[in-house]
């Protein structure tokens, strides 16, 4: 086992250190820098073994202090903040509860010893490591890297909060967290070696997740305090418990039955199995090959014409049902604000969650997905589809669908905006409803020219369909972060509403402006099947 230990140990790391070199040398001007034999150099493998070292260490400290901020401390204060003129616990007391019953529903959901992962997948089924010892091995690793952090930071809470958690209870708690994920790993065990595996395992899951999160809400609700003798109760039956699950986990010898179940390539790789599933989608249901599907168009807009007729249910139904959802929802937030005449909310405040909304509804990408799936990805294959005027001109046609598609929710909520502003009593002119109008069509405008250009000028999907461009994914993660970053600090803006919309609509402009100029420039270069 100690070997096992070792032998997966240099893989995890040797998979990182591939994964750093192949996101360094994808970045544009840096990675031309790059030699390719850089993945054999000795100094640059080292250099990158230590930068992966200190990012794993960092990495699951950073995560507990995350896990107990956000996912623990987070409801807790909320609960504390609902509920605290009914007398009831303060928010570390309810952080007591959030974090015993997301303990429970995390150890069987999220074990690191039976989840499916590529390391995992790499170990077993291609190297043939023993899947016993693989287990095992990645028990004691996931008790070592995760527990330490955990017990640390309770310790810590223990001693900022003595009166109401102390640190006896900070250590049982610890113990409770690290023997719960052993009888997790137990129990994922269980079920993965049941007949019937696939039918009740995920129903056995979602039974206890739904019942801690309603333990965990409802016991603060309720107005009971998690008493001094909880933790040292609990450490002491899940140290009876523990020690069962521990020796069913080293005396079963059917560990590659269940890894036979849970090690599938479409549950380790679940980029590629998106991307199938989204075919499939396309494929079998979204397709349509009736008569009134030719086009009267030629060339490259009658290819267009014809996509988008063959997929309209993917393309055009999903827009129509948001759209709906949306004009619903409109309809009820516009009867509220009319009959209950709430506090009027500043419009720059409404504005500011006008980002986040529109990034949301828009379906750039599922479009972008569909597009390289059914048809760029074998048509790229052809000298005559990768020409410049081609490549500009399906750009062109394709742009003007995305644009009109997203448009259509874009409108309910420019219907929205003013009727909310009316019905309040704000009484606003008439430039100003307008102005609130054009604020969503611009962002709608501009999510459709940034998703589509992304898709040109990074095109991040392989021939496996998989997404590995960097440079996307950040690009992707940046926009959510600035949208969302928005969305928070709504409250605190001082800036007026028509700045703020003026704001909107000049940077969409731009953008857009600079978008095209690329496409022009860079897309017929860029516009490839990535290796």
């Amino acid at each position: 086992m100690r070997e096992t230990f070792r032998q997966e140990r240099r893989l995890a790391i040797a998979s990182r250190v591939n994964k750093f070199w192949y996101m360094l040398r994808k970045i544009p001007l840096i990675g031309k820098k790059i030699p390719a034999g850089v993945y054999e150099a000795d100094g640059w493998k080292r250099f990158a073994r230590i930068y992966t070292a200190i990012r794993e260490v960092f990495g699951k400290f950073f995560g507990a202090a995350f896990y107990l901020a956000v996912f623990i401390g987070g409801p807790a204060f909320l609960i504390g903040y609902v509920i605290r003129e009914g007398g009831v616990p303060d928010a570390v007391r309810c952080a007591q509860w959030v974090f015993l019953f997301m303990t429970v529903s995390g150890a069987l959901i999220y074990t690191d010893v039976f989840d499916a992962s590529e390391e995992k997948y790499y170990a077993i089924i291609l190297m043939r490591v023993k899947p016993k010892e693989s287990a095992l091995s990645t028990l004691v690793f996931m008790l070592i890297s995760r527990g330490l952090p955990m017990a640390l930071f309770l310790t810590g809470a223990a001693l900022l909060f003595p009166d109401r958690f102390s640190p006896v209870s900070a250590v049982c708690a610890a113990v409770f967290w690290l023997l719960a994920k052993v009888i997790g790993a137990a129990a994922s065990l269980k079920l993965a070696l049941l007949p019937d595996e696939n039918k009740t395992g995920p129903r056995v899951k979602t039974a206890i997740l739904l019942g801690s999160l309603a333990c965990a809400v409802g016991l603060p609700f309720l107005g009971v305090p998690a008493p001094a003798w909880l933790w040292p109760v609990l450490a002491g039956v899940s140290l009876a418990a523990g020690v069962f699950c521990l020796r069913y986990l080293l005396r079963c010898e059917e560990y590659a039955t269940a890894y036979k179940q849970i090690l599938k390539r479409e549950a380790c790789f679940p980029e590629a199995t998106d991307a199938s599933s989204l075919q499939a989608e396309s494929v079998e249901k979204s397709i349509g090959q009736t008569e009134e599907n030719r086009s009267a168009f030629h060339g490259i807009a009658g290819l267009h014409k014809l996509f988008v007729k063959r997929h309209r249910k993917i393309l055009w139904r999903r827009n129509l049902i948001l759209a709906g959802i949306l004009a619903v929802l409109a309809a009820a937030l516009l009867a509220f604000v009319a009959f209950a005449k709430p506090e009027k909310v500043p419009l720059s405040r409404i504005l500011m969650t006008l980002p986040f909304l529109m990034y949301l509804i828009n379906q750039g990408q599922n479009v972008a997905a569909t597009l390289f799936i059914n048809c760029d990805q074998a048509l790229l294959r052809y000298g005559f589809f990768r020409k410049r005027r081609v490549i500009l001109s399906l750009f062109g046609y394709r742009l003007a669908s995305l644009t009109l598609m997203n448009l259509l929710p874009a409108a309910v909520v420019a219907v929205a905006l003013p009727g909310v502003q009316v019905l309040s009593g704000a009484q606003p002119d008439a430039r100003m409803l307008a102005f609130t109008a054009l604020c969503p069509m611009a962002l709608s405008l501009f999510f459709s020219v940034h998703r589509l250009s992304m898709y040109y000028l990074l095109q991040p999907y392989t021939d496996t369909r998989q997404i590995r461009s960097p440079l996307y994914k950040a690009v992707d993660t940046i926009t959510y972060a600035v949208c969302l970053f928005f969305l928070n600090t709504g409250d605190d803006v001082s800036v007026s509403a028509e700045s703020l919309g003026t704001g909107y609509l000049v940077f969409s402009l731009a953008y857009v402006a600079i978008a095209l100029v690329l496409v022009w420039w860079r897309a017929p270069k860029t516009f490839r099947v990535r290796a």
